[in-house]
């Protein structure tokens, strides 16, 4: 939390400046803690320095990535209609999140 905090303080101004930057960087930085909360149990004694470093770069993503969101969703709605292209983003989402639950129940 501290790090989402800090990097959100540093980089508050910075996000509006170059979306499709910060975006591709929230991608990056996100695979990255995924890798590196992935091998956190194969390193030994260096566990829970891999997992926080990893759990950092989630929390980074989640910055980077919200701030970029309202952007780009501006970007792509037509005129007055941001609210419009809001709830089809947040639609999406729910569709993506409710298939991947039945896929989990009917696989498992």
């Amino acid at each position: 939390m501290l790090g989402s905090l800090l990097f959100a303080w540093w980089g508050g101004q910075r996000f509006d400046a170059n979306v499709k930057r910060w975006r591709l960087f929230a991608d990056v930085i996100n695979d990255v803690g995924l890798t590196l909360e992935m091998i956190a149990p194969i390193t030994g004694y260096w566990f829970l320095l891999v997992a926080c470093c990893g759990c950092v770069c989630k929390s980074l993503c989640g910055v980077a990535a919200g701030s970029t969101r309202a952007a780009l969703t501006a970007h792509f709605a037509r005129t007055d209609n941001l609210a419009g292209a809001c709830l089809h983003a947040v639609c999406v989402w729910l569709c993506g999140w409710v298939c991947d639950r039945v896929a989990v129940c009917v696989l498992c």
